[in-house]
Parts: C-alpha cells; sequence; structure tokens
C-alpha cells in the first residue's frame, strides 16, 4: 500500500516477537511541547535530536527538530516516548513529520466502509449559511448506503461534529470511522430542504492476521 503524495508505504513483516513503539494521539500536541526524533542520520544509527513543535494539524507536524538525510522515515515522539509522527522533509527551517493519526488513516484504507455511492460536490445554502454538499447521484444495489436509507439527491454536509470543507472530507471521516473500530456514523444531510442527522451503519471487514 503506497500514498505517493505523503511518501508513504505500508510493509509486513512476518516476525513475531519484536519491541513495537506507542503509538500517540497527534491531535493532542501543542505549540511548544517537547518532541524528540529518532534515526539515522549520515549514517549515524539511533541518533537523537530534540525540538520543540512551531506547527500543528492534521496534515503535518512542525517542530524546530534537526534531521539530515537518513532521518526521514524515523519516528517523532513526545516526552513520554509515544510516537506522534514520522519525520519527512524540512521547510522554512522546520522539520515537518506526518502526524501519527493521519499515519493510522492510511494504515486503514484497506478496511475503511464503502457506502456505495457516486457524489458530485456542490455549494448549498441552509438557513441562511453557505456549506458545501456532496450530493447523491447514485446509489448502488445491496450497498450499505441502500441498507441505511440514503437517498438519491441527499446533499452530504458534514458528521454530526463537523461540516465538510472539501470533497475529500467523506473519505477521511470513514477512514477515521475504521481507525477508530467504529461501525456507525451519523452524517449530516440537507434532504427535502431540511439539515438531519441520519445514521451509516456498516461492517467493517479487518484483515485476518497470521501469526507467523
Amino acid at each position: 500500500m503506497l500514498d505517493a503524495r505523503r511518501d508513504l508505504s505500508a510493509l509486513t513483516i512476518e516476525m513475531g516477537g519484536l519491541p513495537v513503539a506507542t503509538i500517540g494521539d497527534s491531535d493532542t500536541l501543542r505549540i511548544g511541547e517537547l518532541v524528540f526524533a529518532v534515526g539515522n542520520p549520515l549514517g549515524l544509527v539511533g541518533a537523537l535530536a530534540v525540538g520543540i513543535v512551531h506547527a500543528t494539524g492534521k496534515q503535518w507536524v512542525g517542530a524546530d527538530v534537526r534531521l539530515a538525510p537518513g532521518n526521514s522515515g524515523g519516528m517523532l515522539a513526545d516526552a513520554e516516548g509515544r510516537v506522534v509522527g514520522i519525520n519527512s522533509m524540512i521547510a522554512n527551517n522546520l522539520a515537518f513529520a506526518i502526524p501519527s493519526n493521519a499515519v493510522k488513516r492510511f494504515l486503514a484504507r484497506d478496511t475503511r466502509p464503502r457506502l456505495g455511492i457516486k457524489i458530485r460536490a456542490l455549494p448549498v445554502t441552509q438557513d441562511g449559511s453557505d456549506m458545501l454538499g456532496l450530493l447523491v447521484f447514485e446509489v448502488q444495489s445491496g450497498s450499505v448506503a441502500e441498507k441505511s436509507g440514503l437517498m438519491l439527491g441527499d446533499a452530504i454536509v458534514g458528521t454530526r461534529e463537523r461540516l465538510f470543507a472539501n470533497s475529500n472530507d467523506l473519505a477521511t471521516a470513514l477512514e477515521d470511522a475504521a481507525a477508530s473500530n467504529l461501525e456507525k456514523l451519523e452524517l449530516s444531510l440537507i434532504r427535502g430542504g431540511k439539515k438531519i442527522h441520519w445514521p451509516v451503519t456498516f461492517q467493517i471487514n479487518k484483515p485476518e492476521m497470521e501469526a507467523k
């Protein structure tokens, strides 16, 4: 599995008994928090660099950690040793890492539930507010969407927690649900001129793991 945009790939190691790092929640990172980059810069195995967080977000974590060739792909850890990012590049004198929660969503792609709909992004207005709507123009027979009662003409504008800002946010919401092992997601819809919250129930097909 590969994400060329972020230069991420997933590998499977068929070996048991290996030590594993604890994964942290990158959404809880705060500006000024202490972080540590671990890697093999310039061939120096297991080198540690220390810095503080300067920027956080869904896409990147920026810190004034000194990175060098060989650090890319290494972990960015918080003060408790939890992995909060994967070091990726240097820009504007800051080190940028892919947030751990973004990596979780990437790894959840194979288990992401499929709604079975075709959508088209368009602007909608509700109660005087403009928002992005994802218009459902096809519902596949026997799909999760059909079984959950989604209908042609529904405009999906977000989840119960937040509105969508772009057409990729629906896929991100499904990836988050898979990463959290949820089997239900409440979507916010515009149907018949009214905004409603509509539960969509799905079954996440988790890959079977075999001990080697």
